[in-house]
């Protein structure tokens, strides 16, 4: 295989982003969720059933490695939030000098706080919605979050919607296991 870091048959990425810049993340590719709710196909072929399947395999695996570095660019900003004056990142992004507003910033700050969504395999199994990704930060630990994955409550194709039910539907099965349980 030549240095550059795709190969160049699959025209598919070889290094994930996470173990090119992220320090104590694991390397490798994370694992694709399969438990996600399959949508109902048409009559398909052998061949074309496993053809479809490594296809989608591959681009879920892309789609977790960008959300990745999403997450990581919240960890970025939390680190400067950090380490600022009160009121210099206000500033910051009044300036008009960084690539998203300060809303999704903001957004991007709760997905880099929650340690869970760290976790490429983990994140291989979530939504890469935004929206869906912020409720799912801003309300699940990552012991609900692993939870929710292994019930399928969790997976790849919610939306903001359906993430603020199985939110939820997470919350109230924990406190009826545990009152005493301390929610984020």
């Amino acid at each position: 295989m030549s240095d550059s870091r795709t190969d160049l048959e699959k025209g598919a990425p070889t290094v994930p982003p996470s173990a090119l810049t992220s320090p104590g993340s694991e390397a490798g590719h994370p694992a694709a969720s399969s438990s996600a709710p399959r949508p109902s196909n048409p009559e398909t072929n052998a061949e074309t059933a496993q053809l479809a399947d490594n296809l989608a395999q591959q681009l879920l695996e892309c789609q977790a490695l960008s959300t990745a570095w999403l997450v990581k660019a919240g960890q970025i900003l939390n680190e400067h939030q950090r380490q600022l004056p009160h009121g210099d990142m206000t500033a910051i992004h009044n300036s008009g000098r960084l690539p998203w507003g300060h809303r999704y910033c903001q957004v991007l700050a709760l997905l880099g706080r929650n340690p869970a969504l760290s976790d490429p395999k983990l994140l291989a199994m979530l939504p890469s919605s935004i929206s869906a990704l912020e409720v799912i930060a801003a309300n699940l630990d990552a012991t609900l979050i692993q939870e929710g994955l292994r019930s399928r409550t969790l997976h790849p194709r919610l939306t903001r919607k359906t993430a603020l039910a199985a939110a939820r539907k997470l919350r109230r099965e924990a406190l009826l296991k545990n009152p005493t349980l301390p929610l984020p």
